[in-house]
């Protein structure tokens, strides 16, 4: 198990990694948001939701502000992966890392 700094750290790449792969597959961002705090997610539309809840993390689908729950995961890479899947063609986000790391100066440290 990853220290809590390096843990949330990585998180936090992780989603980047995800907006940057969803921005690249041309994934209208209406259709999703993204946030570590659910507070950062705002009321959102016909739109999947990601965001850490106390078990883990969470994605659901708002629409017409009726909230439907479609997963729960352990880990932020798994959430990530099924929001990309359901998003895009089911291949995943992680091709975009190379682009990324190149892009971003950023690179993952305990995460193949």
């Amino acid at each position: 198990m990853l220290a809590p700094e390096i843990e949330a750290r990585e998180a936090a790449k992780t989603l980047d990694l995800l907006r940057y792969a969803l921005v690249h597959e041309r994934v209208d961002p209406r259709r999703y948001a993204i946030a570590i705090d659910p507070a950062g997610l705002g009321p959102g539309d016909d739109q999947f939701q990601l965001t850490q809840n106390a078990d883990g993390w969470e994605i659901f689908y708002i629409e017409r502000g009726q909230r439907s729950d479609i997963a729960c995961f352990a880990n932020v890479r798994d959430a990530a992966k099924h929001l990309f899947m359901a998003l895009t063609d089911p291949t995943s986000f992680y091709r975009h890392r190379p682009a990324w790391e190149r892009e971003t100066g950023q690179e993952f440290s305990m995460i193949a």
